[in-house]
């Protein structure tokens, strides 16, 4: 892995190709700050538009920051754009999106065979496989641990 971009990396082995930059993630999350930013000005009467500009370049980003993190609402967006929903972990079985402070990575089946998963974890020297039961007792684990485990819903590529 190249700096802290695992979420980068982490949606990148989701999909199983180079389609998202640093870049285009740091887009993204810009995008929801501005958004974000508006949203919380609606109900203020009588900003001036100058104050309004320098108040978003001065405020800290809640969506990324300089050692590359990016939030899950960043990665989120990043996805919708392949159809693809991040849903909290419940009942519903992979692929996973997992984080933990700043680390993200992924846990995926390959090849249509329900005990071929694969945790593609981008600080593992190459992928990892771990059966259909290890992958429960590794959920359980990362759950225990205090990682956020998000579900990935749609038609992966």
């Amino acid at each position: 892995q190249e700096g802290y971009l695992c979420a980068q990396h982490c949606i990148n082995s989701l999909l199983q190709g180079e389609y998202f930059t640093a870049v285009d993630l740091s887009e993204i999350a810009k995008n929801l700050d501005q958004a974000e930013h508006a949203a919380l000005q609606e109900g203020v009467e009588q900003v001036p538009t100058g104050l309004l500009t320098e108040n978003v370049s001065a405020q800290k980003s809640q969506n990324m920051d300089d050692s590359g993190f990016f939030s899950v609402q960043v990665l989120s967006h990043a996805l919708k754009v392949w159809n693809l929903e991040l849903v909290p972990v419940g009942s519903e079985e992979g692929p996973y999106i997992c984080n933990l402070r700043e680390h993200w990575f992924t846990l995926r089946r390959f090849g249509g065979i329900k005990s071929r998963w694969y945790n593609l974890d981008s600080l593992l020297n190459g992928p990892e496989w771990i059966s259909q039961i290890y992958l429960g007792m590794l959920l359980n684990q990362l759950e225990t641990e205090g990682y956020s485990i998000f579900v990935v819903r749609g038609i992966l590529p």
